[in-house]
Protein backbone atom coordinates (compact mmCIF):
# COMPACT_ATOMS: atom_id res chain seq x y z
CA UNK A 1 0.00 0.00 0.00
CA UNK A 2 0.95 3.34 -1.07
CA UNK A 3 -0.59 6.79 0.63
CA UNK A 4 0.51 9.89 -1.37
CA UNK A 5 -0.55 13.47 -0.62
CA UNK A 6 -0.10 16.38 -3.05
CA UNK A 7 -0.28 20.21 -2.01
CA UNK A 8 -3.10 21.85 -3.85
CA UNK A 9 -2.80 25.62 -4.16
CA UNK A 10 -4.46 27.18 -7.07
CA UNK A 11 -6.54 30.40 -7.52
CA UNK A 12 -9.85 28.47 -6.12
CA UNK A 13 -8.78 25.93 -3.24
CA UNK A 14 -6.05 25.61 -0.83
CA UNK A 15 -5.46 21.76 1.07
CA UNK A 16 -4.00 18.69 0.25
CA UNK A 17 -5.19 15.74 -1.72
CA UNK A 18 -4.82 12.50 -0.38
CA UNK A 19 -4.57 9.23 -2.75
CA UNK A 20 -4.22 5.45 -1.77
CA UNK A 21 -2.47 3.19 -3.96
CA UNK A 22 -3.04 -0.68 -3.21
CA UNK A 23 -0.67 -3.65 -4.78
CA UNK A 24 -0.87 -6.90 -4.01
CA UNK A 25 2.22 -9.73 -5.11
CA UNK A 26 0.65 -11.76 -8.27
CA UNK A 27 2.03 -15.11 -8.38
CA UNK A 28 -0.62 -16.34 -10.61
CA UNK A 29 1.39 -15.26 -13.81
CA UNK A 30 4.44 -17.36 -12.88
CA UNK A 31 6.19 -13.80 -13.12
CA UNK A 32 5.24 -13.13 -8.91
CA UNK A 33 5.14 -9.08 -10.15
CA UNK A 34 3.25 -6.93 -7.99
CA UNK A 35 -0.41 -6.04 -9.27
CA UNK A 36 -2.54 -2.53 -8.63
CA UNK A 37 -5.47 -3.33 -6.94
CA UNK A 38 -7.34 -0.42 -8.59
CA UNK A 39 -11.06 -1.22 -7.07
CA UNK A 40 -9.79 -1.48 -3.40
CA UNK A 41 -7.13 1.57 -4.49
CA UNK A 42 -10.28 3.93 -5.38
CA UNK A 43 -12.36 2.73 -2.34
CA UNK A 44 -9.53 3.73 -0.08
CA UNK A 45 -9.07 6.97 -2.00
CA UNK A 46 -8.46 9.50 0.03
CA UNK A 47 -9.44 12.86 -1.46
CA UNK A 48 -9.04 16.41 -0.26
CA UNK A 49 -8.35 17.94 2.53
CA UNK A 50 -9.29 21.66 1.56
CA UNK A 51 -10.78 25.09 1.66
CA UNK A 52 -12.18 26.72 -1.21
CA UNK A 53 -12.79 30.70 -1.83
CA UNK A 54 -16.36 30.31 -1.73
CA UNK A 55 -15.90 29.53 2.03
CA UNK A 56 -16.45 25.86 1.74
CA UNK A 57 -14.42 23.00 2.99
CA UNK A 58 -14.15 19.15 3.06
CA UNK A 59 -12.30 16.58 5.44
CA UNK A 60 -10.47 13.96 3.12
CA UNK A 61 -11.68 10.23 4.17
CA UNK A 62 -8.03 8.27 4.49
CA UNK A 63 -4.71 10.28 5.92
CA UNK A 64 -2.63 7.70 7.37
CA UNK A 65 -1.79 4.23 7.03
CA UNK A 66 -3.78 3.67 10.17
CA UNK A 67 -6.87 5.14 8.97
CA UNK A 68 -6.72 2.63 5.61
CA UNK A 69 -5.49 -0.37 7.56
CA UNK A 70 -8.97 0.24 9.35
CA UNK A 71 -11.28 0.50 6.61
CA UNK A 72 -9.29 -2.62 5.06
CA UNK A 73 -10.65 -4.45 8.53
CA UNK A 74 -13.69 -3.12 8.03
CA UNK A 75 -14.25 -4.12 4.60
CA UNK A 76 -13.41 -7.42 5.46
CA UNK A 77 -9.82 -7.58 4.40
CA UNK A 78 -6.69 -9.24 6.60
Amino acid sequence: MVIASWPQQHFDVDGTLYGTFVYDYDVSNGKNDWKFLEKISRKLDGGCECSWSDGSSKKAKFKTAAEVKRELIRLGYK
